[in-house]
């Protein structure tokens, strides 16, 4: 069975079947997540087969709509 996820929800589907998240992908999910980017971990039964990075992109436009958005007294 294939499954993604977060990266602690990946761990406990690997120990479920007999496996690890090794040393190598857990560093790679804390540096996109130190980037700012999303990681996500990808599994299959007990084996980690890797890690997929989102990253959101900024669209024109967005930076000033949150200001005028704060400026007439919104909070997120």
């Amino acid at each position: 069975m294939i499954r993604k996820g977060a990266a602690d929800a990946i761990e406990k589907f690997l120990q479920q079947n007999g496996g690890i998240l090794p040393n190598e992908v857990r560093a790679t999910v804390e540096a996109i997540a130190r980037s700012g980017g999303t990681p996500l971990v990808v599994a299959e039964n007990s084996r980690a087969l890797g890690v997929i990075h989102l990253k959101d992109i900024v669209k024109a436009g967005c930076v000033s709509a949150s200001l005028n958005c704060v400026r007439w007294g919104s909070r997120p």
